[in-house]
Parts: structure tokens; sequence; C-alpha cells
């Protein structure tokens, strides 16, 4: 005589969870253009150094970024310093004016107050 095996819910939602969540994972990593399978490799750790990038709907290898730095020479670097130097200015006047601009509605508004 056979037995029929009963399962708890819990036992139920560990089962689905075990299923439904890398599904969840993947479809997200691909929604967000990257390559839900190779980050899951990458956090197992069973990837072969090769990361996956989109470009232009499609996936294309590329080689890790710590390699495409050291690849890099040295001119491309000191543009690419150069240009986040000139953004990092360009965002602290901006700040600057920012700040300005709400001192000036806090001091307009604390004269509203008191007329």
């Amino acid at each position: 005589m056979q037995r029929k095996m009963k399962v708890t819910g819990f036992a139920r939602f560990v089962i689905v969870m075990a299923i439904v969540a890398p599904i969840a994972y993947i479809g997200a990593s691909y929604y967000n253009g990257e390559d839900g399978i190779a980050n899951i490799k990458h956090l197992l750790g069973i990837d072969k150094g090769d990361t996956v990038e989109m470009n232009d709907d499609r996936f294309v290898p590329s080689r890790d970024k710590a390699s495409s730095i050291e690849d890099q020479d040295e001119e491309t670097m000191r543009k690419e310093l150069e240009a986040q130097e000139k953004r990092l200015e360009e965002l602290k006047r901006e700040n600057e004016r920012l700040r300005k601009e709400v001192s000036e509605k806090e001091q307009e508004l604390s004269n509203l107050k008191n007329q």
C-alpha cells in the first residue's frame, strides 16, 4: 500500500521561491540591459572571466574592466581625468548657485512671514 506524502505550506513556499526567484532575477537583469545568466555565474564564481555587455540590443563579450583600464594609454586617461575635473567644477558652480537661490528664497519667505 502506497502512502501519500504531505507537504506543508512553508515547504511549498520554499520550492516555489527556489524556482521563481532566479527567474525573476534573470528577467530583471535582462530588463536592465545586463546578462542575467552571466551575472549569476559571476555571483557563483563559475564564470571564465569574460563579461558580457549590452551593445545595440545585442550582447557582446568584453574583457574585464581591470584589463581594459590597463590597456588604456596615459593620454586617454589624462583626457578622461580632465573631462571629469571639468564636470566636477560645473557641478560645484551649480551647487553654489542653488545654495544662493535657496538662501534667497528662505529670506523671502521669512520676510513674508514677518509682514
